[in-house]
């Protein structure tokens, strides 16, 4: 038997979990391309989605590790990441080592 261009020999599972023989079946073409989308391409896209506009806004929450650092008090939006990095070790896990220290050395 031999196969054309677009053909394929395919055999599938019945309900019983039995393969049913060979069988000859077209495949069809890709629906992809190489390239990037065209702006309104990319639009028709956007607007066709179920999810547009739930998740287009950027929100900033506290990381649980933020909350474990800081506490449960609001991290002030005027605190920068460049001060909250150099607070890192004399936060809660700072804290906490220097308590299993002081209680497994003295």
């Amino acid at each position: 038997m031999e196969l054309g261009t677009g053909e394929a020999l395919v055999s599938m599972l019945d309900s019983t979990g039995v393969p049913t023989p060979v069988e000859r079946t077209m495949i069809r073409k890709p629906a992809s391309r190489i390239g990037p989308l065209t702006a309104r391409e990319r639009q028709a896209a956007l607007d066709a989605s179920p999810v547009w506009g739930k998740y287009d806004t950027t929100i900033t929450r506290q990381s649980a590790y933020e909350l474990l650092t800081y506490g449960l008090a609001p991290v002030d939006a005027e605190v920068s990441n460049r001060q909250r990095a150099a607070d890192l070790p004399i936060g809660f896990w700072g804290r906490l080592s220097a308590r299993v220290a002081t209680a497994c050395f003295t």
